[in-house]
């Protein structure tokens, strides 16, 4: 009730506070259940993110979440939203532990298996982020939500053969997400191959295809923003990362790709400011810090033109 009161509130009323002291309310009547803490805990996080609930002054999550799981300490979401808040805090180490705990109980959860691959990804361990997936399809072979992020990390390896295999298997299903799922295989697979228009024709299907779904649409508008640099057409790859930008002025790759994109088109100053936005984000990698220095030194050395200065 306390949930539904709250979220009336908020997006049918717009009034954020009053539906956050609704929050506050149900975590008083019920002090020794971890939902309502996890509920005003993601409450919070779209307030600091600055999502539905702007204009609601931002709260730090993270009290609820590990309260919570002083409550229940196996909580799956609980698990999942610690994870997160240790990633954008870049505490990765005790975001993988976190996960690995999750997984540990909840083998068959694929949220858990999802994220901790992905977030083996994103340190540069690829093999790692497969194994991890493997591990989890060989514990839940109908696991139909693992097949995708599998055969994606198998194409970027060079096991072609392994990803066909997997899109033969969805295209036995007849459901549309299967359906979208086969499309953008076909599309990593044309990219792995070099067929950079056939590519570009797959991933504007899918984008149109894929409206409703921000994650999916988010997805095809990086590849194909990558096809159309492969081709050669500066314009539309920036366009295109646009997109993804109007949608989420945070999207961290989206921010440095647009970055490399004017960069090579001599944009240097609108580079430079790209780069600026681009390590605020908890994401952020050493290698995005150590680029931006290099544009600073450049632009300071070229008297901000880009060009030598004399």
């Amino acid at each position: 009730i306390y949930q539904k009161l709250a979220q009336f509130t908020w997006r049918e009323m717009k009034l954020p506070e009053d539906a956050r002291k609704v929050l506050d309310r149900a975590v008083a009547a019920m002090p020794f259940e971890p939902e309502p803490l996890l509920t005003r805990a993601k409450f919070d996080l779209f307030s600091a993110d600055g999502m539905p609930a702007a204009g609601t002054t931002p709260r730090d999550p993270m009290p609820d979440i590990q309260k919570a799981l002083e409550i229940d300490p196996e909580n799956a979401d609980a698990l999942l939203l610690l994870a997160e808040q240790y990633q954008k805090r870049r505490d990765l180490a005790s975001a993988k532990d976190c996960l690995a705990d999750g997984v540990r109980l909840y083998p068959k959860d694929g949220r858990l298996v999802r994220s901790l691959s992905w977030l083996e990804l994103n340190r540069g361990n690829i093999g790692a982020a497969v194994g991890i997936l493997e591990d989890g399809m060989a514990r839940s072979p109908n696991g139909f939500d693992l097949l995708v992020p599998l055969a994606d990390l198998l194409v970027q390896l060079g096991e072609t053969t392994r990803t066909e295999e997997i899109v033969a298997r969805l295209e036995k299903r007849r459901d549309a997400t299967a359906k979208l799922q086969v499309k953008y295989l076909q599309a990593r697979l044309a990219m792995r191959q070099q067929k950079w228009p056939a590519a570009t024709d797959l991933l504007v299907q899918l984008r149109n295809e894929s409206i409703g779904l921000p994650g999916l649409e988010t997805q095809a508008n990086l590849l194909l923003a990558g096809c159309y640099q492969k081709r050669g057409d500066r314009e539309k790859e920036q366009d295109t990362l646009k997109l993804v930008l109007n949608r989420d002025p945070n999207h961290h790759a989206a921010r440095v790709a647009l970055a490399l994109s004017l960069m090579n088109g001599g944009q240097y100053e609108d580079a430079e400011k790209e780069l600026q936005q681009a390590v605020k984000s908890p994401f952020a990698m050493p290698s995005t810090h150590a680029m931006l220095l290099r544009m600073k030194s450049h632009l300071m050395s070229t008297g901000g033109t880009g060009t030598a200065a004399t």
